[in-house]
């Protein structure tokens, strides 16, 4: 019911369970932090599902959903906090080589990392020391790093996080650039790339579908709550 696609092998794993409805199928997870609950399907038979599964003590406070649109606004008897839209955008075609101030190169030290992150992109979750980073990539310019971002590839699927250009260097290109490359390397070792988008980003948005993330899926995010 999940279509095989990039978005539902990410999160699949052997210890993974799953529940089916009518509509609507719905598979467990977990992200570094916290329990994850994953669905698709149409809002009205995802609400369903998920209802049920809340009444039969399957999923508990503290879990975040990631939901079809339009699903939360049906839940009303579950007691939820919105966290984020995004998209989960993937291709299975490695976008062309561009040109940059200087080579993307593979990142071994930390520091300068996460003085970067603090800069350009202080909310992103995706930071050095996690686990699930295999490595980070990032372009250096006049000695100083300019911008990074991290490979946290998992099940089969290329996967690009904490993509973040300096406030000082935006609007060079080097987004493109480090984008462009870190997908062709994920590419050529799994044969298909995907990343994460907040909906509301369209700029990033716009550079993502022009180095050919077209394929989307519509990703609302919620915390399930402890009943007040």
């Amino acid at each position: 019911m999940a279509g095989d696609d990039p978005y539902a092998r990410m999160v699949l794993t052997d210890h993974s369970t799953g529940y089916g409805g009518a509509g609507a199928v719905a598979w467990s997870g977990r992200t570094s932090r916290t329990p994850l609950l994953c669905a698709r399907g149409t809002p009205a038979e995802t609400a369903r599902l998920l209802t049920t599964l809340h009444h039969e003590g399957l999923i508990t406070a503290g879990t975040l959903l990631r939901l079809p649109p339009g699903t939360g606004e049906l839940l009303h008897v579950l007691p939820l906090r919105h966290v984020e839209d995004w998209q989960f955008r993937w291709t299975d075609r490695p976008p062309r080589p561009f040109g940059g101030p200087g080579p993307v190169e593979v990142l071994p030290a930390a520091g300068e990392i996460t003085a970067l992150l603090d800069s350009g992109n202080p909310s992103s979750s995706v930071r050095p020391g996690a686990p699930h980073i295999r490595r980070w990539y990032g372009i250096r310019d006049g000695g100083g790093l300019a911008a990074c971002g991290a490979d946290v590839s998992y099940g089969g699927v290329g996967y690009l996080a904490g993509l973040t250009v300096a406030p000082s260097r935006r609007g060079q290109g080097l987004g493109t650039v480090l984008t462009s490359a870190m997908s062709r390397s994920a590419h050529a070792e799994f044969g298909v790339v995907a990343l994460g988008v907040n909906s509301a980003n369209h700029g990033a948005i716009r550079l993502y579908e022009r180095l050919g993330f077209t394929n989307t899926v519509e990703v609302s995010a919620y915390e399930l709550l402890a009943p007040s």
